[in-house]
């Protein structure tokens, strides 16, 4: 989490209580470049985050 923003503030809705589910992928190819002698810094464009929200239903927390 330390790159740029790479998109925009996502807005959710409403205030209120939210799930979150983060996934990632690429993260043996992140380590495969890092392992480079050569490799670029900062290295940009191979893990990708995939971000889910919810709203939480009444009594859920």
């Amino acid at each position: 989490m330390t790159e740029p923003l790479a998109s925009p503030i996502l807005a959710l809705g409403p205030p209120g209580r939210y799930h979150a589910r983060v996934d990632v992928t690429e993260r043996a190819e992140l380590r495969r470049v890092e392992a480079r002698p050569d490799h670029p810094i900062p290295i940009m464009g191979v893990e990708r985050f995939r971000v889910r929200f919810w709203a939480a239903r009444p009594g859920e927390g």
